[in-house]
This record gives C-alpha cells, sequence and structure tokens, in this order.
C-alpha cells in the first residue's frame, strides 16, 4: 500500500519485513503543515513513536515539547509582565501571545510571575466579602468559583483575614478538648448524644478521640471482659442454677452479651430449651388439655412451660379459645416505684433485678399508671412534632444533626421520625436518585 502526502510517496512494509522505510525531513514538515498530530504522524508514516522520535533527531527537526518550550521562550518577559501588572484578562493575554490557558499558567510558573496573579486577587476581594460566603456555608469550589481564584489563594486569603471556616472551628474545638475533660464526661454518666452536644462534635469523632486517648470506655470493658470468657466457664454458671440477671452480675457483662456468648458457644440455656420445647407442642396437643380443664398451672406442669407468659404465646400462636382473666391491668407494683425507676434512670437490668418485673411488662404498667417514662415521652415528642416543616427542612439540604438540634430531638427520634412518616433524608433522596439512574439506564440498553 501506497501513501500520497503531497508530492511525497512513502512506501509502508509490514514489520515483518527486513526492508528499510526511509523517512525524509521534507515529509515530516509536509504531514505537520497539513495539521497532523505528532502522535498521528508515526502511524502515518508506519513507524513506531520511538523510531519517529529518533528520526527527528537525526534530521534535526525539533519535537512538539522542544517546539512548545522554545514558542514560550520567545515570549518577551517585560510585555507579558507588564500586561500582568495591568491586571490584563486571561483571554487578552492568551489572544496576544497566541497562547492556551495552560501554557499562560505554565509560563507564569517558570517564570516566577506568579505573585502579580495572587496579589491581583487578594486586592479583588475584600474581607466582607469572602466572610459572606463563608457564613453561608458554601464548598470551597463553589466560594473560588464565585470570587474566581484558586484554592491556594482561598486558603492564603483566610490566613490573611483571620476568618475561621466552621471546619476550622470543629478542629479547633476538638484540639481543645483534653482527655482529662473526656473522661470526666463519660464517668458522669451521660450519653453519648449529650457528651457530642456538649462539645459541640459529632459522634464519630468523640468515638475517635476515645480511641486515640485510649480511653476505656464501658463498651471496651465488656469487650475486655468478653474475651477472658470461656464456654466451660459459662456452663458451669448456668449448671450451678444462677439467674442470667446473676451469672450477668459477675462476669460483668449486659443481658445481650450473654445471650450472644450463649448463641457463639452453642450453649442450650433453659430458656432456649423450653422455646424448643413450645416450638414441638402442636394445637391438637394443647386443645386436649384446654378442653379437659386443666388450669394454667396445670397445664404448665405437664407441657414443661417456664411461665404463663409462655403459655398465653402459645395459645396465640396456636390460635386457642381460652377463658381466662388477663391479669395486665392490674396493678401490683406501686406508681411510686415505677416513677422512682423513671426519674433514677436505672437500667433494663436493675428493672428486672429490683421489680422482678420484664422491660414489656414495665411499660405497660407505667402506661396504665400513666407514668411517664423515655419512650412515652418520646412517642409524644414525635407526635407533636410538625413533619411538613421537617421535610422542607431536609429539602433545602439540613443535615440529621441541624434537624436534631431545631427540633430538640436525639438522633434515634430523628431516624423513627424517618422511618414513620416516610420522610426522604438527603441520603435517601442521592440512593433514590442514582437508583432511577441505574433503572433508566437498564431500560435504554434493553
Amino acid at each position: 500500500m501506497n501513501i500520497i502526502i503531497q508530492n511525497y510517496t512513502v512506501q509502508a512494509v509490514p514489520n515483518f519485513c527486513a526492508r528499510k522505510i526511509i523517512i525524509s525531513k521534507e515529509q515530516i514538515i509536509a504531514l505537520r503543515n497539513q495539521g497532523k498530530k505528532e502522535t498521528e504522524i508515526p502511524k502515518i508514516l508506519g513507524i513506531s513513536v520511538a523510531t519517529y522520535y529518533e528520526k527527528l533527531k537525526q534530521l534535526g527537526l525539533s519535537t512538539a515539547i522542544s517546539g512548545y518550550r522554545k514558542k514560550l521562550a520567545d515570549i518577551p518577559k517585560d510585555e507579558f509582565e507588564k500586561m500582568l501588572k495591568e491586571k490584563a484578562p486571561i483571554d487578552t493575554i492568551c489572544k496576544k501571545f497566541n497562547l492556551t490557558t495552560n501554557a499562560y499558567y505554565n509560563y507564569i510558573n517558570n517564570y516566577g510571575l506568579r505573585s502579580y496573579i495572587v496579589g491581583a486577587n487578594r486586592k479583588a476581594v475584600t474581607k466582607e466579602e469572602l466572610q459572606e460566603f463563608v457564613k453561608q456555608k458554601l464548598s470551597v469550589n463553589e466560594i473560588c468559583e464565585h470570587l474566581g481564584i484558586g484554592k491556594d489563594a482561598y486558603y492564603e486569603l483566610l490566613q490573611k483575614f483571620n476568618i475561621i471556616t466552621e471546619y476550622k472551628n470543629k478542629k479547633l474545638n476538638i484540639d481543645n478538648i483534653t482527655k482529662d475533660q473526656l473522661i470526666s464526661l463519660i464517668e458522669s454518666n451521660k450519653t453519648y448524644p449529650e457528651i457530642c452536644k456538649e462539645l459541640g462534635i459529632s459522634q464519630s469523632t468523640l468515638q475517635k478521640l476515645v480511641l486515640d486517648y485510649k480511653i476505656e470506655t464501658k463498651i471496651l470493658q465488656t469487650k475486655k471482659n468478653v474475651s477472658g470468657i470461656t464456654k466451660e466457664q459459662l456452663q458451669k454458671l448456668i449448671d450451678s442454677g444462677k439467674s442470667n440477671a446473676e451469672i450477668c452480675k459477675e462476669l460483668s457483662i449486659p443481658i445481650r452479651t450473654y445471650t450472644f456468648l450463649t448463641n457463639h458457644f452453642g450453649i442450650i440455656t433453659n430458656l432456649r430449651q423450653a422455646k424448643i420445647n413450645v416450638s414441638n407442642i402442636t394445637k391438637e396437643e394443647l386443645q386436649t388439655l384446654v378442653n379437659a380443664g386443666f388450669s394454667r398451672e396445670e397445664i404448665c406442669s405437664i407441657l414443661n412451660l417456664s411461665g404463663e407468659g409462655m403459655f398465653y404465646k402459645l395459645l396465640k400462636r396456636l390460635n386457642i379459645q381460652y377463658n381466662y382473666k388477663h391479669h395486665i391491668g392490674e396493678i401490683i407494683i406501686p406508681k411510686d416505684d415505677l416513677q422512682r425507676v423513671v426519674n433514677e434512670w436505672e437500667s433494663h437490668q436493675d428493672i428486672q433485678e429490683k421489680l422482678n418485673i420484664s422491660n414489656t411488662s414495665f411499660y405497660e404498667k407505667s402506661k396504665i399508671a400513666k407514668v411517664k417514662t423515655v419512650m412515652s415521652n418520646s412517642i409524644e415528642k414525635i407526635k407533636s412534632l410538625n413533619i411538613k416543616e421537617i421535610q422542607n427542612k431536609l429539602d433545602n439540604g439540613a443535615t440529621p444533626k441541624e434537624i436534631c438540634d431545631m427540633f430538640d430531638i436525639t438522633l434515634s427520634m430523628y431516624h423513627s421520625l424517618i422511618r414513620q412518616y416516610g420522610l426522604i433524608s438527603k441520603a435517601k433522596r442521592k440512593f433514590l436518585n442514582v437508583k432511577s439512574m441505574k433503572s433508566a439506564k437498564n431500560w435504554v440498553f434493553q
């Protein structure tokens, strides 16, 4: 195949042929005059890029890079610098010297003229103007675009005007938090959200500080305790006849960790065995006992049920009618005792130990006795909120922390609002947009 370039002919020879390709200086110049790029010329000539640059060197022709450098070197520095001093626009300078924007900045960097650009921008931007953009909580890119400056100039201006951004303010708050201060707050039995609100930091930042300062919290202490518990040790405590609360107290672990350990070690506790027994009971078997007129206590004894609560759950699961008087409405525990538990903010484990009832029974009895609990207060608080106003705040880009501060609610209450009323947060909207884009893309390809 022959390639004709104006009056020149190049014989293209396959790579496996040993014939040498003869390329002249005029051929390359002719291709350049036609506007061919340096990356296209080697392909047209049928040679590799390395061979092409070797030929340029042999023929005394400049490469694109050397030509580019020579072009910049030919620009009079005094004239260029004068235009910078006069604050001429970039487009005007590029047009005068036939430069691209990239070449313009390369020339400035190569000849140390960057100070003129930074200085011009500094004079154009006032402290009040920059302060206003920072207060609007715009991103760095948005502020730089509005002011027409680069990121380096932006940070230099912040330092010059002594403007503290929200990010820097948070960082200063974090730097001012000492280890002793953090330990004192944790030992005061305050919750993580309360500590975060007092210090003005997020929960993730609080956890990072705890790890950095190597503070031994209850969670870390529990992990240490758990790491030393063996299957034999736990099985021995269960076989001794101790209750779950007594075992948890002896091992210094919460009830949830106890349940996790028994599942992890595959230990069959009395409660689990009772559940297995209940799952094996058929409707016909229980119906026969009910029809025979046996009392609740007798049925529990015959079927080896752990208590009446298990009996009632079994009736409900198997859909069996049984004539009995439900005792949930009876206020066996005095109202003062229920109120004391709420006021002292005792844990669920304390409720079980001191009142000898389950968490569910506690909340039911508190509801009947009209004792305000944390849960009931949270429910009332959620019901009293203006859902439309919260959704408007979310649509305007409010973060979960800002919503919590505006409406004086906890993060868990915020998530309950999202689930209960189907509110669309910023994260959920982003997820839905990505999902719809993927669906549209799949539809197009189909």
